[in-house]
């Protein structure tokens, strides 16, 4: 099977230069937006660069085995924190998103106090925003940023392929590269099966997770020659989507649970959000059995 797959490598000639050809486009997008966040701290900003990070991330966690250990452990860790940056903007933007959405779970006679929590709430969160990208911008003028763009751009002469891989013929290589991506999506069925017997929201945020991993693998296959649209990778499609809005819905939760009201009405409109959430939480739950279910028929 393994060797169909490298038949099938055009672009992928060994691992060095299938990870230079998904890490180089990337790199030099990060670039462009790093420069950019510091103006345009947008919501599709925000999003594009943490979607970029937790690709790069991806590859180099996956493909770990046949890397070398020292740097490339320090460059993950570093684009963590970064990415760690910008996870409080993008969770204000889902729960700004979802709140301006949310439908008063109250009788009609409290729409109007609904109304005016909910613009406070808003505009609150909208004051938390701003204080959050003052602590990005800072961050992006310091020492810190800067080497890590020297080491990313350094990853773009050199990936730094353990030696035990580069004295491999070319189809050994090959083989550990696809070994790696198997390995991804068997860890997804795992992660998917235990969550199928308590699916609380940790465990359905680890499926998530490792969903998007496979995804993002995927994409980065079918670039390199080595397409493969199995029943694994249309699952980790479903559930990339499904708990994703899964995990939305948990920010949102979190955040509101923690904001003071000032009226005893405020409180109840509260909780009737939060049921109407639960709620929502419950029914994706059910799709995710169902998928799981039918992958199980099939």
């Amino acid at each position: 099977m393994a060797n169909k797959k490298i038949r099938q490598a055009k672009a992928a000639s060994s691992p060095e230069s299938f990870l230079v050809h998904l890490l180089v486009p990337r790199i030099t997008e990060l670039m462009q937006r790093l420069d950019a966040l510091s103006k345009d701290c947008s919501v599709e900003q925000v999003h594009q660069s943490r979607v970029l990070l937790r690709t790069m991330r991806t590859y180099l966690d996956v493909f770990r085995p046949l890397l070398r250990k020292s740097p490339t452990l320090a460059i993950g860790d570093e684009m963590k924190w970064l990415d760690s940056l910008l996870a409080p903007l993008r969770n204000i933007d889902v729960t700004l998103e979802i709140l301006t959405n949310a439908t008063n779970a109250v009788t009609a006679h409290h729409d109007l106090i609904a109304d005016q929590f909910k613009i406070r709430l808003i505009n609150r969160l909208h004051d938390q925003r701003q204080v959050h990208f003052r602590t990005l911008y800072e961050q992006l003028q310091t020492r810190r940023l800067r080497e890590l763009k020297v080491a990313l751009l350094r990853l773009t002469d050199e990936v730094p392929i353990r030696k035990s891989i580069g004295s491999l013929t070319q189809l050994q290589q090959l083989n550990s590269a696809i070994h790696c991506l198997e390995s991804s999506r068997e860890e997804l069925l795992v992660l998917a099966e235990r969550a199928s017997k308590n699916s609380s929201s940790n465990r359905l945020h680890k499926v998530r997770i490792q969903a998007k991993r496979v995804c993002y693998l995927q994409t980065a296959m079918q670039h390199q020659g080595l397409v493969s649209n199995g029943p694994t990778v249309k699952l980790a499609t479903q559930l990339h989507k499904l708990l994703g809005k899964h995990q939305d819905i948990v920010i949102c939760e979190v955040w509101l649970r923690t904001q003071e009201t000032d009226l005893v009405n405020e409180a109840s409109i509260r909780t009737g959000w939060l049921a109407e959430l639960e709620q929502e939480r419950k029914r994706i739950r059910g799709k995710y059995l169902k998928i799981l279910n039918n992958r199980h028929a099939a």
